[in-house]
């Protein structure tokens, strides 16, 4: 009975010593950053951080604002240092907060950095537990803190638009623990969204605004920028990497004037290095269904088969001049073609590695597209607009 007494004391009393969440951080300490903007100026990193500012996201300020707090629905802060992570403690220095990187949705990178290297961003990036490498990532049109500081009127954020458009970019999302995953690889190269400022239309009051679009995709070699793609390129290269979602491809009519386009659904593709001697082919086979969403000609689609064919060779002719481009211009291999083969000869990639890029870019390609046409419209396969007398068929 003493023993027992005794052992209830004790506990009373370590209840009473023992602090409870002695570590704990109240929300009201706390600054979470939405977005981090990676830029170079002078030499040095310009580092600029977003922080949402809960308080005035349900008031009625229209836009994004920022720059000070409480003028606006987030706060901007820029520091300038030699390292991105000096760069982050003069950020500190000036926010009463406790900055937190855990819950970071997009990750961008300005143009000139991207093309001198990224890696030292990457390195810094990954060794912090706290920084959420399932942020999105991107590359921006001249200065990233230009893109992070746009109106973005359809969105609270400037980020939270910038990660809507990063992620219906591709299939498979950009995340930086994917792209420090490729950059670590041999016989592949990164590609990642291209995202610029634009002038929105002037509105009834003749006001316009700043918003944010999807240009094209960057394309790298190892850490280093190297181009970008865009239009017919960018969709092709897309459609061969599997990450185009419900690409559409715009074609001419075989007879007549205007354009037709055709949306592909369930794209499968197949790629397989083949080697003929000393020399390095690769066999690129894509197959879809599509249906015609849009028929701006005065052609009439009675022959699906015509149409196929059509839209075969124009797709065909769109992926080897994406892929001549970066063969011969960016030197970059997003697709793995050096992946494959290293897969399929390991033997000879030992002696590929050290030049690869030398050997990519001898490597011929050989397309093979089969579209099938699904249907035409759910009204009827003549364009509207036309007399039956200016109808080709």
């Amino acid at each position: 009975m003493k023993s027992r007494v005794r052992t209830c004391l004790i506990s009373l009393c370590l209840l009473i010593i023992l602090p409870g969440c002695w570590d704990r951080v109240e929300i009201n300490d706390v600054a979470l950053v939405a977005g981090t903007a990676i830029d170079k100026q002078g030499g040095e990193y310009e580092v600029t951080i977003q922080i949402p500012l809960p308080g005035q996201m349900g008031g009625s300020s229209g836009g994004g604002g920022g720059g000070t707090a409480g003028s606006g629905m987030w706060y901007a802060e820029s520091s300038r240092a030699p390292t991105i992570r000096e760069a982050n403690e003069q950020h500190q220095k000036r926010v009463s907060r406790e900055l937190n990187f855990s819950h970071r949705r997009i990750f961008i990178i300005g143009e000139e950095v991207a093309k001198e290297g990224v890696a030292p961003i990457m390195d810094v990036t990954v060794r912090v537990p706290q920084n959420r490498l399932s942020s999105l990532i991107a590359v921006t049109k001249g200065k990233a803190q230009e893109v992070l500081g746009a109106d973005a009127p359809i969105e609270n954020l400037p980020s939270e638009m910038i990660r809507e458009l990063t992620q219906n970019s591709m299939v498979h999302p950009p995340i930086i623990k994917n792209f420090v995953r490729i950059l670590l690889r041999e016989g592949i190269d990164p590609i990642i969204p291209y995202l610029s400022v634009v002038q929105t239309a002037p509105g009834a009051e003749g006001k316009t605004q700043t918003t944010i679009q999807l240009e094209g995709m960057a394309v790298f070699n190892g850490d280093q920028m190297t181009g970008v793609l865009k239009g017919e390129q960018a969709n092709a290269l897309m459609m061969v990497m599997d990450e185009a979602p419900n690409p559409s491809v715009k074609v001419k009519p075989p007879r007549g004037e205007g354009e037709i386009v055709i949306q592909l659904q369930e794209i499968k593709v197949k790629l397989l290095p083949q080697k003929k001697g000393p020399h390095y082919h690769m066999n690129i086979r894509l197959q879809a269904r599509g249906r015609i969403t849009e028929n701006e000609s005065n052609f009439v689609i009675s022959n699906h088969r015509e149409m196929e064919q059509l839209f075969n060779q124009t797709i065909q002719k769109n992926i080897e001049k994406s892929i001549d481009v970066l063969q011969h211009e960016y030197h970059s291999d997003p697709i793995g073609m050096g992946q494959l083969i290293r897969h399929r000869y390991k033997e000879d990639w030992e002696s590929l590695k050290t030049d690869w890029k030398e050997h990519y870019a001898r490597v011929k390609t050989n397309v093979d597209v089969q579209i099938t046409i699904e249907n035409t419209g759910s009204i009827t396969s003549k364009p509207f607009g036309y007399k039956e007398g200016e109808l080709i068929r």
